[in-house]
């Protein structure tokens, strides 16, 4: 995914500010700055995304089977999916049902697979607070090589592990407390229900 936009260029100048280094104008060109920032944006912008189930980044589809996969798995599932071309990590089937990805196939006895995955998701649909978080990350990545300071190093690690907390928490408020849930769950009949961390949990009962 190319990134030479505008936001991503405001959202990485602002971590070049946090540690005493002057803006670039393109991400092109051998101007030190850019050829750190090109070596690390990429990897750093899906790494971000996929490891965590960003509300905004969530998605679900329902797949279409393949006629064959790489792997012969007959004897454990019935079908396999082709994973949907922009995920960057499957959390779960919606029905519960096990499954097995493999080299962007999915494998499953769900003959209607609803997977539930983390899509790669440009810098256009990002929340403010995750467009902060990822520029102070920026800051934290590049403030070693950019200005050899390790305590500026240092203080930018310490910065970006509080503003990723920060998103998470925000991010946490776009779904249903627990504790309303738990509240609900008192009186409430329930059943198991799948979770976007990919694992089974209790559920008011429709």
């Amino acid at each position: 995914m190319p990134i030479n936009t505008t936001g991503a260029l405001a959202t990485v100048n602002y971590g070049l500010a946090l540690i005493g280094i002057g803006p670039i104008t393109t991400f092109d060109g051998e101007d030190p700055r850019a050829v750190q920032i090109r070596s690390v944006y990429e990897v750093l912008r899906r790494s971000v995304l996929g490891e965590y189930h960003w509300n905004f980044a969530f998605r679900a589809k329902l797949l279409v089977a393949l006629e064959a996969g790489q792997l012969n798995l007959s004897d454990e599932f019935n079908y396999v999916y082709k994973v949907p071309q922009k995920a960057l990590s499957i959390r779960g089937l919606q029905s519960c049902a096990d499954y097995q990805v493999y080299a962007g196939e999915l494998y499953t006895n769900d003959n209607a697979p609803n997977v539930l995955y983390v899509e790669d998701v440009d810098d256009t649909g990002w929340p403010p607070w995750f467009v902060r978080a990822f520029g102070m990350q920026i800051a934290s990545d590049l403030a070693l090589p950019l200005t050899q300071s390790d305590t500026r190093a240092a203080k930018a690690s310490r910065d970006a592990s509080h503003q990723w907390a920060v998103a998470r928490h925000n991010d946490a408020l776009e779904s249903t407390p627990l504790r309303v849930l738990f509240n609900r769950l008192l009186n409430d009949p329930v059943k198991p229900r799948f979770g976007r961390s990919g694992s089974a949990r209790m559920s008011v009962v429709p």
